[in-house]
C-alpha cells in the first residue's frame, strides 16, 4: 500500500492550477509538423518539403470585401514586377500593396478604364506590364509605368481581342503572349504588334480539339500545351499548329472529353491537369495519363471531381482547388489532404470554393475563391501545425488537450478532457483513442487523465482522476492502482528520480509508489 510517512508537503497550488484548466477547458493542441514525408511511390516523386500531416489545418489570412476587396469571387490572381498583388474579381480589378486596395471599375466613358469588370485571367509581364482578360471586354493592358489601362479595342489591328471572351493568358519563355478564348487561342508579339490565331476545325486532327481553350502552359522542355473544353493539345512549331492529343488512357476519366482548367508540371516532367472530371496525370514522353476522382467510400480521395485550378509549389506540394474545398497531394501515401471551410475555425478558408491560386515570389499562397475572397498562407510560418477535434472525422483528436507527454519511441500521447487517451503517431499522423467506459473493468479508471509518464522499465503511467493507471500495451488494458487509506484518489503528478524511485502526486500529498507490489 502506499506509505503516508514519505508523504512531503501539500501540492495545492499545482492541483488548483490543473484543476482550473480542467474547467476552463486549457486546450493545448498544437503539435510540431517537421517530420518529412517519404519518397513518392506513384504516380511521380514530387520533392520533399516541410511536411503537413494528414490530420493538421492550415492557417490563413483573409482578405475580403471587410478589408477592401471589391467583391468576394477571385477568378485570377497575379504578381506584376513592382511586387504589387492583382485579383481580378466578377466586379473589378483590384491592386493590393499589402495593406490596401486600389480597384479598377469599367466605364463607358473612360477610354483608359475596363470595357468590362468581370475578369477573368491576369498575366504580368517582365516589361512591367498587366495583361487582363474579362468575360466580355476582351484584352486588356495595364501600363505599370504610366498606369493607363489600353483596350484592344482601339487598334484595328487587334479588334478582334476586344470582342473576345478571354480564359486564360499566358506569357513563354519569348515573352510572347498566348490568349486562350472563346473563338480559339491567339499568339501575340508585342513588339511587332501582331496577332496570330489558331482555331478548331471540325474534323481537322491538325487543329484545336475544341474553340474554347480554358488553359495555356509551357513546360520545362519548352512545349507548349493548351486546354480546351474537349482536352489536350500541344503546339508544333516546326508546322505552326496544334496536334490534338488523344493518350493511352488508365482509369476512367476521357481526356478527350475533360475540360482542362489548369496545367502545371512537375520535377519528373509529368503534366497535372485541373479538369470537370478529376486530377488528371499526363506523360509527355509516353501519353499515357491517368485520373484521381472522388470517392464517397475513401475518406483521402480527391474531394470534388470539379477542379478549378491547380498549382506545384517551390517546395513541390501540389495543390488541388475544387469545388468542395483545397486538396494538397501527398505522395507519399497517393491520398488527398482536405482544407474545408468550417465556420468555427477563425483562421481556416473562408470558404469551400476555390478558384485560383498563386504563388508570389516570396513563397506566400494565395486562394481566391467563390464567396469568400482570398485565403493567404504563408508557409513559412507554419512552424507548428493545428491539430484540433472535429466531429465528424473519427480520426481527429477527440477533444480538448490536457497534458502531452512524447515518449522516447516517438509517440505522442494525449489526455483529453473528459474522455480520456489519445496516442498520436506523427510519423503516419495516425489517432488512437482510448474511451473512458464505466462498464470496461480494463479500460480507462477515469475519463480525466491529469498526467502521463513512461518510466525507465518502458511502462506507461497515467494520473487520473480516479486513481493511478498502468497501462498493459501487450494485452491493451489498463491496471488500477488506488489509495485504500485515503479520501481523495485524484492524482495529479509523476515523476522518476534518478535513483528509480517512483513518486506519485495526489491531492492528498506526495507519495511513493512501489511498483513491483504494485502499491
Amino acid at each position: 500500500m502506499y506509505n503516508d510517512e514519505v508523504m512531503l508537503k501539500k501540492f495545492s497550488p499545482l492541483i488548483l492550477f490543473l484543476l482550473l484548466a480542467f474547467l476552463t477547458g486549457c486546450q493545448l493542441s498544437d503539435v510540431s509538423s517537421s517530420i518529412p514525408d517519404q519518397p513518392a511511390s506513384q504516380p511521380t516523386s514530387l520533392p520533399p518539403a516541410a511536411a503537413i500531416l494528414p490530420s493538421a489545418d492550415l492557417r490563413f489570412e483573409h482578405l475580403s470585401i471587410e478589408e477592401g476587396l471589391s467583391q468576394s469571387v477571385v477568378n485570377a490572381i497575379a504578381q506584376d514586377r513592382a511586387g504589387f498583388l492583382w485579383f481580378g474579381t466578377q466586379d473589378g480589378l483590384n491592386r493590393y500593396d499589402g495593406y490596401s486596395f486600389t480597384i479598377f471599375k469599367a466605364d463607358p466613358a473612360d477610354p483608359q478604364a475596363l470595357a468590362d469588370d468581370w475578369i477573368t485571367a491576369l498575366q504580368a509581364d517582365e516589361d512591367g506590364s498587366l495583361w487582363i482578360g474579362t468575360s466580355q471586354g476582351g484584352l486588356h493592358r495595364y501600363d505599370g509605368a504610366t498606369g493607363r489601362i489600353l483596350r484592344f479595342a482601339d487598334d484595328p489591328e487587334l479588334n478582334r481581342l476586344s470582342a473576345a471572351s478571354i480564359h486564360s493568358l499566358f506569357i513563354d519563355s519569348q515573352n510572347t503572349l498566348w490568349i486562350g478564348a472563346n473563338y480559339g487561342i491567339s499568339r501575340y508579339h508585342p513588339d511587332t504588334r501582331t496577332l496570330e490565331s489558331f482555331a478548331h476545325q471540325e474534323g481537322n486532327p491538325a487543329t484545336l480539339s475544341s474553340g474554347a481553350v480554358t488553359a495555356i502552359f509551357q513546360d520545362s522542355r519548352g512545349r507548349l500545351w493548351a486546354g480546351t473544353e474537349e482536352g489536350l493539345n500541344r503546339y508544333l512549331p516546326e508546322a505552326n499548329t496544334f496536334q490534338q492529343i488523344v493518350g493511352d488512357q488508365e482509369g476512367t476519366v476521357s481526356l478527350g472529353e475533360s475540360i482542362i482548367h489548369a496545367i502545371a508540371e512537375d520535377e519528373t516532367g509529368l503534366l497535372w491537369l485541373a479538369s470537370n472530371q478529376g486530377l488528371i496525370w499526363f506523360d509527355p514522353e509516353t501519353e499515357l495519363y491517368s485520373s484521381y476522382v472522388h470517392d464517397a467510400q475513401v475518406s483521402t480521395s480527391l474531394s470534388h471531381d470539379f477542379i478549378h485550378d491547380l498549382l506545384i509549389d517551390r517546395n513541390g506540394w501540389l495543390w488541388i482547388g475544387t469545388e468542395l474545398g483545397l486538396d494538397r497531394y501527398d505522395p507519399a501515401s497517393d491520398t488527398f489532404i482536405h482544407y474545408r471551410y468550417n465556420p468555427l475555425v477563425e483562421s481556416g478558408l473562408s470558404t469551400d470554393m476555390i478558384y485560383s491560386i498563386y504563388e508570389d515570389r516570396e513563397g506566400l499562397l494565395w486562394f481566391g475563391s467563390w464567396g469568400g475572397g482570398v485565403n493567404k498562407y504563408n508557409p513559412g510560418q507554419n512552424q507548428f501545425a493545428l491539430y484540433r477535434h472535429d466531429p465528424t472525422n473519427p480520426d481527429s483528436i477527440n477533444g480538448s488537450v490536457f497534458p502531452i507527454f512524447p515518449d522516447e519511441n516517438g509517440i505522442v500521447w494525449l489526455g483529453i478532457m473528459s474522455v480520456g487517451l489519445d496516442r498520436f503517431d506523427p510519423a503516419t499522423g495516425r489517432l488512437t483513442h482510448f474511451e473512458y467506459d464505466a462498464a470496461k473493468p480494463d479500460g480507462l479508471a477515469s475519463p480525466v487523465v491529469l498526467n502521463i509518464l513512461r518510466d525507465s522499465h518502458g511502462v506507461l503511467w497515467l494520473a487520473t482522476a480516479n486513481g493511478l493507471d498502468q497501462y498493459d500495451e501487450a494485452n491493451n488494458r489498463f491496471i488500477h492502482h488506488k489509495l485504500e487509506d485515503s479520501s481523495s484518489n485524484v492524482f495529479t503528478a509523476l515523476y522518476e528520480d534518478p535513483s528509480g524511485s517512483f513518486w506519485v502526486g495526489s491531492m492528498d500529498g506526495l507519495y511513493q509508489f512501489d511498483r513491483s507490489a504494485g502499491q
